[in-house]
């Protein structure tokens, strides 16, 4: 509408079209969330940072002497194939077979899952500890 139409629309539109509105809705949703969400990551973050520290005095205590003579600490993999093969074996075959999934597989999670267990989980806190930093607000004044 231009500014001498007489007939002016009760509802303003936004700078920038449609597609800003929809960016700031939800970024407005996302920081209105947030108050909820970083605590939560921040409490799992704990979680898997105990669980990492658990797997490491394991691994440490009692290495794994392994068929080819190499001990270390026990995967992810090797543990969770060891609870649940079925399982496991299952998820791996769904992951190769998925076309969106097979190129975060065999990069990322199949490098994840045979890293030792506490060398994945602290990764994993460390990574939800980034997430759930405190953010800084600075104020940018422009002459």
């Amino acid at each position: 509408m231009t500014g001498t139409d007489a007939r002016q629309s009760p509802v303003q539109r936004p700078e920038g079209g449609m597609d800003m509105f929809l960016i700031r809705l939800v970024v407005g949703v996302l920081e209105a969330s947030w108050s909820i969400l970083q605590p939560a990551l921040r409490f799992f973050a704990w979680v898997f940072a105990v669980a990492a520290s658990f797997a490491l005095i394991r691994d440490w205590s009692n290495p794994i002497k392994r068929d080819d003579g190499t001990s270390g600490g026990q995967s992810l993999a090797e543990q969770l194939s060891a609870i649940a093969p079925d399982n496991y074996a299952g998820f791996v075959a769904r992951m190769e077979a998925a076309p969106v999934a097979s190129w975060i597989w065999d990069p990322w999670l199949a490098t994840a899952f045979g890293a030792p267990m506490w060398l994945s989980f602290s990764v994993f806190a460390a990574l939800l500890f980034f997430l759930s930093r405190q953010r800084r607000r600075i104020n940018v004044f422009a002459n």
